[in-house]
């Protein structure tokens, strides 16, 4: 079945429906005329003013609505595999003279019907949140993990580094830690953030638990934007952009600035369970972060060459009872990346790809006269630097009308080198090298009929990869297939069943294999972890004068030779091999109306993290740091000039002894932000204001961790439009 090739593949699945009406009044407009630029395909809207698009290649588009006596609009829109995407356009009348365009989308941040999520430009500027942590906080099924400065993810139970995180199609994970620092991914340049829950055996090494896909900014409409804000602890940002277009040719650049001095005040019990108060330093962040992007776009071709620049310094205060109140982490990120499209007939060819550098300075050196209250910690000083090379390449075509398939291939070759400074001539790890080959194919069959569509989608991927460090050397390939199946009924009132089976995996990390330090050891024979995905869902769409969508999904998540950091004999650190199960069930419901001015978000998720290890003392405990059950809700409104949202989470109690002998104490988190927009004849001005944990919560996610309470933050953002 995954080696069936056909010649001819129009795509039967609707790829984008919407609904065209009277920006004024609100009234559908039958008969407006929709065209996906660039194709040959387009619709009309019905009496209703509803549309829908069939047989389109996944892909970006740009979507050109025009209708007699008003000014026509274009709107990008996103298409993928399985859920149609939803376009509200609101047209004006041309005798009201407005520059500009206004055409308002679905609420992304809505499940499909694969159990993905999907936050656009829209859901990142309502947030009002400066990198990738704090705009994942309020998403279901994902655990921020923050110790007031790095934030990493947990979804589903599943570690940092086991969920993949692609920026532009490139790898972003660390590979020592295999984790992604979610703080220093800044967000003013992010045009979307797609998250996949649970393994997906389609992208190989390290998605495991799930995966996060950001894609930067495109070209958009000619316009310049400068903002800043000011906020509570010491917060202040910059930020500015500008677009420009030239016949096939569009320029987008951009930077931001941030420093946050991060001093707050927290209240903590002693040893002697007498309750003190401090105030929290060096958890302050600085960072800077530069973009730009030269876009070519003629005929079938699109092509696009970004550069992009991140710098920090920033401090890691530890524990409260372990103060490092002068260790400092510097890094810096480079990168050249590139993309190219090609789109003809049943044939589309893309290719991304790019170089990456990253280096790293992490030190922890103490004056001569150290006035730490908790004595005396560990003086260090290491870098490192990183350089990877990484190609993507993938071929869809459309085989038949009931067949798609894509094939794809990806290379790697990745350098690393770190070296100590505190002792010479001494490296933890030295030079090492990671070189990774990656194809997999991909098909969907499908069958439709009338309202009824059934759809299958198997996919087999196989890696390989050598890692080399020194005399150590490491080989590994992994097969690992998948299946999806899909079924629905009805379109404005949809019913729909998935099913999903995915074997995904996960190699060692360099540190986990050869790291050595003192009474820190890797071990080079460690088996890569291999997980089991199982998820089965239900749910069902409503359009009408309320939209609405509900979700159940069920999930079973084996993963077998998990690796743990564990103190063993002779007082060393090393990591091991264990088994785990993750699963659990996630329910969810979105109302909005059609306009989206209005909508409502409920999610409610339960989980079993359990180690399966044969120690009887281990075995079926909860691992540590996995909430048992979470609940989410958010609420937004939106009009002419006002806008606002709250977004309500809740967190149950964590484990944080392997044993389960002693739990941290369940904690809820109110954010709150409303704007105001206001229009003058070139320029649109808005001004925001946020404030997080309104209910001043005092609370940790990690033990002896602590995080601010209440928080505030005010900005403002002009925007003038090129030319004007």
């Amino acid at each position: 079945m995954l080696l069936a090739v056909a010649t001819a593949w129009p795509q039967s699945a609707v790829k984008i429906r919407g609904i065209v009406v009277d920006a004024a009044s609100g009234e559908p407009l039958p008969g407006a005329n929709v065209q996906a630029s660039g194709t040959a395909f387009g619709a009309a809207t019905g009496a209703n003013g509803r549309f829908e698009i069939e047989s389109l290649l996944n892909g970006e588009y740009i979507l050109r609505i025009s209708f007699i006596g008003y000014e026509a609009q274009e709107k990008r829109v996103l298409v993928r595999d399985d859920e149609p995407a939803f376009v509200l356009a609101r047209l004006r009348p041309t005798v009201i003279r407005l520059r500009g365009v206004e055409v308002a989308g679905e609420r992304q941040q809505h499940g499909n019907a694969d159990g993905a999520v999907l936050l656009t430009r829209e859901n990142i500027e309502r947030a009002q949140v400066d990198n990738l942590g704090e705009l994942l906080k309020s998403v279901g099924g994902l655990q921020v993990v923050d110790d007031g400065g790095k934030k990493t993810i947990q979804i589903r139970g599943a570690r940092a580094n086991q969920t993949l995180v692609l920026l532009d199609g490139v790898k972003l994970n660390d590979p020592i830690t295999g984790e992604v620092d979610l703080s220093q991914t800044p967000l003013h340049n992010v045009e979307s953030v797609e998250i996949i829950k649970g393994g997906a055996a389609e992208y190989g090494d390290g998605a495991l638990g799930g995966l996060i896909r950001i894609t930067t900014l495109k070209g958009g409409a000619a316009q310049q934007t400068i903002s800043g804000g000011a906020g509570s602890f010491g917060y202040r940002s910059i930020q500015a952009g500008m677009n420009r277009q030239w016949r096939t040719f569009d320029l987008t650049a951009g930077g931001q600035e941030i420093d946050d001095d991060r001093r707050f005040s927290y209240r903590y019990f002693n040893p002697t369970a007498v309750e003190l108060s401090s105030q929290r330093q060096n958890a302050d962040v600085h960072s800077r972060s530069l973009y730009a992007r030269l876009g070519y776009a003629a005929g079938d071709h699109a092509a696009a060459l970004k550069l992009q620049s991140y710098s920090s310094d920033r401090g890691t205060p530890g524990q409260v009872f372990y103060w490092t109140p002068y260790a400092r982490i510097e890094s810096q990120r480079r990168a050249v990346l590139f993309n190219y499209d090609f789109n003809r007939r049943q044939w589309r060819l893309r290719a991304d790809g790019g170089r990456t550098w990253q280096a790293t300075e992490n030190k922890n050196l103490r004056p001569e006269i150290e006035q730490s209250p908790f004595g005396s910690t560990p003086e260090f000083h290491f870098k490192s630097r990183l350089q990877s090379d990484d190609l993507n390449l993938l071929l869809q075509h459309l085989t038949a009308p009931w067949l798609r398939t894509a094939l794809g291939v990806e290379i790697r070759q990745l350098r690393y080198r770190d070296e100590n400074l505190y002792v010479v001539n001494s490296s933890a790890i030295g030079d090492a090298r990671d070189r990774s080959f990656g194809l997999f194919i991909k098909q969907e069959y499908s069958y439709r009929r009338n309202e009824l569509r059934f759809a299958a989608t198997p996919i087999l991927r196989y890696d390989a990869a050598t890692l080399v460090s020194e005399s150590n050397r490491r080989y590994e390939n992994q097969l690992n297939p998948g299946l999806r199946l899909f079924l629905s009924r009805g379109s404005q009132r949809q019913f729909y069943l998935r099913a999903e089976a995915d074997r995904a995996f996960r190699m060692p990390t360099f540190a986990d294999l050869f790291y050595q330090d003192f009474r820190v050891q890797g071990k080079a024979d460690l088996a890569p972890e291999k997980s089991r995905n199982l998820e089965c869902a239900v749910g069902a769409r409503w359009f009408g004068f309320l939209n609405a969508h509900f979700d159940a999904a069920f999930f079973q998540n084996k993963i077998e030779d998990m690796i743990f950091w564990r103190l063993g004999s002779f007082e060393f650190f090393r990591p091991y091999n264990t088994d785990a199960e993750l699963r659990g069930g996630e329910y969810s419901l979105q109302l909005s109306t059609p306009s989206n001015r209005l909508g409502l978000e409920l999610f409610y998720s339960h989980l079993k993290a359990l180690n399966k290890n044969d120690n009887q003392t281990l075995h079926d405990k909860m691992l540590p740091y996995r909430p048992g059950n979470s609940y989410k809700v958010s609420l937004h409104f939106s009009g002419e000039q006002w806008g606002g949202s709250a977004a309500l989470r809740g967190v149950g109690r964590r484990f944080i002894t392997e044993a389960n002998t002693k739990a941290m104490p369940p904690y809820t988190v109110l954010d709150v932000n409303a704007e105001w927009s206001m229009r003058l004849r070139f320029v649109d001005l808005q001004w925001r204001l946020a404030v997080f944990n309104v209910l001043d919560e005092r609370y940790e996610i990690l033990r002896d961790m602590p995080l601010p309470g209440r928080e505030w933050r005010f900005g403002l953002a002009i925007k003038v439009k090129a030319g004007s």
